[in-house]
């Protein structure tokens, strides 16, 4: 939808499937709410007659690109997308960002094709697929190795998988451990590659969507996630991907 001047409101909900990882999002659809907007994550994208604008009005036609933390931008494509979301405190994340700090890097056309591969097995596959780790690759970046996940911090996962939103903070989950939360917090990084902060953010997150997709409502969801209510669910959500999470209701998918 667009107002008067002919810019895009941003009305337009997000139409398609989507995916959370341990610091990602994967999304496969019809891009709405593309007012111009900038946000926390990296974000990598791709689809035919794509069209990027800055926020000085400024026009970039390609098959991908990628966009740097906390650049204003605005896409326009009325054909089905790809989109990969990073968190930018995760190794990978903050690799790619080092990457862009000259601006927007455009995809060439075959790193645009490897690109849809990398998002449609993200979806299909979730962090088995290392999206990250193969965007990093795509990019001409070295991924850095882990070390072996400490059993501790497994335990810890399949804890949080099925936790109530409450003990999602790093000092309830420490104290269920045995921890310090600075132990914690060492410890998380060097067995899963990402910050404890970063990792919960986006469980909660991914909550939070998964809620909406079911039928909740916005607070309904914001508490599902582990926020404090609506309005800071929305705050994050516009943060993170620079969306509503109105314009997702009742027209996204999540894969669990």
């Amino acid at each position: 939808m667009t107002n008067r001047s002919g810019r895009d409101t941003g009305a337009r909900p997000w139409a398609g499937a989507a995916r959370f990882g341990r610091a990602w999002a994967a999304f496969v659809g019809i891009a709405g709410d593309n007012a111009l907007h900038r946000h926390h994550a990296v974000q990598a994208f791709a689809g035919q007659d794509l069209r990027v604008f800055d926020r000085d009005g400024a026009e970039a036609a390609g098959d991908g690109f990628v966009v740097p933390p906390d650049v204003w931008h605005r896409i326009t494509t009325l054909q089905e997308g790809v989109f990969l979301y990073i968190d930018p405190g995760a190794p990978g994340g903050r690799a790619i960002a080092n990457l862009l700090k000259a601006g927007m890097h455009a995809l060439l056309p075959d790193e645009a094709r490897s690109f849809r591969v990398i998002v449609a097995d993200a979806l299909a596959d979730g962090d088995a697929a290392d999206p990250i780790g193969r965007l990093m690759r795509l990019l001409g970046l070295c991924e850095a190795s882990g070390d072996k996940i400490d059993p501790r911090i497994e335990s810890l996962l399949e804890q949080i998988a099925v936790a109530d939103p409450p003990i999602l903070d790093s000092g309830g989950l420490a104290a269920s451990l045995g921890l310090s939360r600075s132990r914690l917090v060492h410890l998380f990084t060097d067995s899963v590659g990402i910050p404890l902060r970063s990792f919960l953010l986006w469980t909660k997150l991914r909550r939070a969507f998964e809620s909406i997709a079911a039928g909740s409502t916005l607070t309904e969801a914001a508490h599902s996630g582990g926020f404090a209510d609506s309005a800071h669910f929305s705050r994050t959500c516009r943060a993170m991907f620079g969306i509503n999470p109105r314009a997702l209701t009742g027209s996204m998918v999540f894969r669990p």
